[in-house]
This record gives structure tokens, sequence and C-alpha cells, in this order.
């Protein structure tokens, strides 16, 4: 290699000719926090400019000790220093994460990642190790999406690891994992069930997520027509919600199949908005409005996003072993108006489906309760034998 001129954007810039031709490059000579001497070095740029952005590059990571001893990172120290540069201040704001992505990645790097796979060193990390000792472990005792969801984890990780030079290339790209399990579209949990899944949020999450949780299974509301809900959308003195629209990602619009339509609730859920109300005022500082988002942030104040609901259901699983998403419970909302042997027609009103999406999720539910309806009417007659059935008809028709 022949050194053919000296950089003039930087000292420790040259042009280099070679015989596959000539090229920019950098040799930076720095100390490291134990003030040993190092050196970082890049080559075949193809002017001087590309160089001297990645000069900068990695003059920035070295100030901020990213890759001032790369070679002696862990896994573990790795994704310590990630959590470290995304995390938000002490007030949740400042940094590229939400405090509730920062608590379920730290609460993540401390059950699983550190206990299985943070003692190697992350550049000895190979794919057959990280498949076999995080994934196949992992696999173990968590269910297939936790686990797709913590290696995501990683991956972003390593993704960054790449990114500041730490490695050259992300290993985890390729794992294997385990397949979902193949669900019915009429999911739902039975009653009891239900209840632990309330409790669980009660106890365990913040008013937010347990208002959320407790609002789909009395209503069978879709979390997206959930978030576009605004406190102008509750009558408070007609027991009635308006559903006139949803929220997709971050975008406000109108409801599925533009099927606007009104809610009515009982006590037990204005009893719920009404508390939840209460707390939004104060965490806005008594300052609430009509048009404000009625389900919003605990950190920020914002409306809730739909990741920050999957993540609670996941905790959830985690403490209760049950599997539900809030789509389950719409699913089970459904469910038990159904078996309550109440009409179809009404039913798909309230949920903003048509009767025949109703038949097509719930026809083995339908066909149950159209069975257990039959039975009664036999049993009515078997109960009372030598009875004037005329009469048990009579009484039937007056019900009606």
């Amino acid at each position: 290699m022949e050194i053919i001129e000296k950089g003039k954007m930087h000292y420790a810039l040259y042009k280099y000719k070679i015989k596959s031709g000539e090229f920019w490059g950098y040799r930076f000579k720095y100390y490291d926090d134990s003030n040993a001497r190092r050196e970082k070095r890049g080559s075949k740029f193809l002017s001087e400019r590309d160089a001297f952005e990645d000069l900068v590059q990695v003059q920035s990571d070295i100030n901020k000790g990213l890759i001032s001893n790369a070679n002696d990172f862990t896994v573990a120290q790795w994704y310590q220093k990630h959590i470290d540069m995304n995390k938000p201040d002490e007030n949740g704001l400042n940094g590229n994460w939400s405090e509730n992505t920062y608590i379920n990645r730290l609460s993540t790097f401390n059950e699983y990642i550190k206990p299985l796979i943070g003692d190697i060193k992350i550049k000895k990390l190979t794919l057959s190790l990280y498949q076999s000792l995080y994934i196949d472990e992992l696999k173990k005792t968590l269910a297939p999406s936790t686990v797709e969801l913590y290696h995501r984890f990683v991956k972003i990780s390593l993704n960054a690891a790449v990114k500041y030079k730490v490695i050259p290339e992300n290993i985890s790209q390729d794992v294997t994992l385990p397949k979902k399990r193949e669900t019915d579209g009429d999911k739902f949990i039975d009653v009891d069930e239900l209840k632990i899944v309330l409790n669980d949020f009660k106890e365990n999450e913040n008013i937010t997520n347990y208002t959320i949780a407790k609002f789909i299974a009395y209503t069978g509301i879709r979390i997206g027509e959930l978030r576009a809900l605004k406190w102008k959308n509750v009558d408070f003195d007609k027991s009635k919600i308006q559903i006139y629209a949803q929220m997709t990602k971050h975008k406000y619009g109108p409801t599925k199949s533009n099927n606007k339509r009104i809610l009515p609730v009982d006590c037990e859920v204005m009893n719920l908005l009404m508390d939840y109300r209460m707390w939004c005022v104060k965490r806005k500082s008594g300052i609430l409005n009509q048009d404000d988002f009625i389900f919003i942030s605990p950190q920020k104040g914002t409306v809730v996003g739909a990741n920050t609901v999957m993540y609670a259901f996941d905790r959830s699983e985690k403490r209760t072993g049950l599997s539900v998403t809030a789509h389950t419970l719409r699913h089970t909302h459904s469910a038990v108006l159904i078996m309550q042997n109440r009409s179809l027609k009404a039913i798909s009103k309230r949920l903003g489906n048509s009767e025949e999406v109703l038949k097509s999720h719930y026809g083995h539910v339908i066909d149950s309760v159209d069975i257990d309806t039959m039975n009664a009417f036999s049993d009515a007659l078997q109960d009372n034998p030598g009875a004037d059935a005329g009469a048990d008809l009579k009484n039937i028709t007056e019900y009606r």
C-alpha cells in the first residue's frame, strides 16, 4: 500500500493506492477507559467525504464508550449498553424508548437474556449457541409468540452492535423460531378464566391497562375502536358509548366497514369509566377536554399504543398461564352473550359484525345453545309427568 495524499478534512485521513485502485482510509489513535492506547482503522472509501463521515461516527462511538472495549463485551454488557442508550430519563422523556418499553426490555434482560447467554463474549456468540442456549431454552416454558418477542429484543440489540461495529454481522437473523399454534377464529375463555385475567390486571398492571382489559371484556369493542374513543363519545347520563371511529397505529379514521354504532353499557362499565376519568383529570393536572382520548399512557399522557396493550397481555400470560389477547376478550364477550341465549341480531349490532360473521365464528357455540334450549323444553315436560302440556306452552308464550 502506498499513501499518496494526506486528508484535508481530518489529520487521521489519507489517500492510498493498491493494485485494485485508489481509496481513502483513516487510522485514528485514542486512549480507552483504562488509559491503554488503541487504534481504529477504516479503509476502501471512495472519497474523502465518505471516510470522514465514518470517522466522525467512530469518534462519537468512542466518546460514548461504545467500542472502547468492544473485544471484551459479553452479551449482557452490550445489551445493558443498548438499554442505557435508549432508555428514557427519570421523567419518562428524552429517550428512544417509552417507559413501558424500557421496563419490558429490562425485565426480559434480567429474567432470560442475562441468565441464558449473558456471559458469552458477543464476538463469540454463534448461531448454534444462540439457538440452543437461548431460543430452545425459551421454548421449554414460553409460548411461541413470547419466544418470538424475546428473540426480537435480542435481534434489535445485535443490529445496534453491527451498526457500531462491535460485531461484523447479526448471527440471530437465521434462527429457527417455534411455530405458532394454529388458533380458531372463535377462540375465547370461560367466565372463571376471565375473572382470573381481570383480577391479575387489577393487581399487577397500571390503571390504564386494567381499565382497558375490563372495558373490552364488558363491551366486546375492538382494540382500534377503544383507542379512538374520546370523552365526548361517552354519555354518562344515558349510559351509552358512541363507536364512531378507530385508530390504526397512529391514524385516526372511520370504523371497520364504516359501521358506526351506539353501545348501551351497564353501571359496572360506567363506574369503571368514572373512576378512570378521575385519574385522567389528576394525570392532566385538572385539565380534561371532551376531545381528549380516553385511554392514555400513564407516562406520556398521550393515546395508549397498541403494542403497550399487547405487552400487558403478554405479561399477564406469564403470571396466569392463560394465553389471552384483547381480541380474545372480544370473542369471550360474544360467546358469553350467545350462551346466555341472546339474539344474534342484537349481538351482531353490539359488536359491529354481521349475523353471518357470528355464525361462522361461533357456529358450535350456537349449536350447543340450540340443543340446550331444546332439552330445556323436554325437561320442562318430563319434570311434571301428566302435566297439561298446553299450560306449559301458555306460560312460555306469556313469558315471551
